[in-house]
């Protein structure tokens, strides 16, 4: 039997190898293939087609032939459109990234999220540190120009801290650093900038964060064992099934965690 050809394992296997960046290995290809594109042929959203096909065989070092004569895509998990075919088109609508590195790629990541909102911005994780230690100067600015500002992370309590400990590297170090350098960015910044801000704390373990960037949802999971960097998440259409719960645990977990800072109520969000 002849062989199958994922292209998408390939392109995702040589950018690895070779450590080259979804920009770059577009510039392989041609001048014309955005990188968007190459994370769409990577998780086989879509084919390449015939303009670039050979020149992306050529790189990969697949004989074209080869690639005729086989039986076609992988079905997996990495690949959502044919999950999507498979389930009647439940998943068509959902961006996916493996790791942050790739979110960063897409200007997706956290930081870059938040840099572009003009509306709200409301985010739960176990510490969120990176957010208050590297996004200092997103926050502020959004703060700025009117967006509200909310933040969800875990209260510093013993059974939670033994909770998130396979979850978070040094957690017992991290969620008291963290409190407390949420506690002095409210302090640093003005009246009228905390009228739209809130810093909360939930005593629902979470198994994963949200993020609400205006309209746009994310869902970054936790693995036991791993950084949260090198962890899936990913995005569904607004208006899906997916986006719709997501948005309800986001709103719930508001509702029920405790603010320790700022306007509460302005940072809610309707169910």
């Amino acid at each position: 039997m002849q062989a199958k050809v994922f292209l998408g394992e390939k392109i995702s296997k040589y950018r690895k190898r070779k450590r080259l960046t979804l920009d770059q290995f577009a510039a392989l290809i041609a001048e014309s293939v955005d990188p968007s594109r190459v994370s769409k042929w990577e998780n086989e959203l879509v084919a390449p087609g015939g303009k670039h096909l050979p020149r992306l065989l050529e790189v990969l070092e697949i004989d074209e032939e080869t690639y005729a004569n086989s039986v076609g895509k992988k079905t997996s998990s990495r690949n959502p459109r044919k999950i999507s075919q498979d389930l009647d088109g439940a998943a068509a609508n959902v961006k996916f990234w493996h790791t942050i590195a790739e979110r960063q790629e897409h200007r997706k990541d956290v930081r870059g999220l938040i840099n572009t909102a003009k509306k709200r911005v409301v985010i739960s994780g176990i510490a969120l540190e990176y957010v208050v230690r590297k996004c200092d100067k997103e926050l502020r600015g959004r703060l700025r120009d009117g967006v509200t500002v909310g933040i969800i992370i875990s209260a510093n309590q013993e059974h939670l801290l033994r909770y998130y400990e396979r979850y978070s590297a040094r957690i017992y170090d991290h969620l008291p650093i963290s409190h407390a350098m949420y506690a002095e960015f409210f302090n640093t910044i003005s009246e009228s900038e905390r009228e739209l801000f809130a810093i909360f704390e939930t005593e629902i373990p979470l198994t994963h964060s949200l993020g609400l960037y205006d309209d746009e949802i994310y869902l970054s999971e936790f693995m036991l064992d791993h950084d949260s960097s090198l962890s899936p998440s990913y995005s569904p259409a607004r208006g899906s099934h997916s986006y719709d719960i997501i948005y309800a645990e986001l709103a719930t977990l508001l509702a029920e965690s405790r603010c320790l800072r700022g306007n509460a109520q302005r940072v809610q969000i309707p169910l």
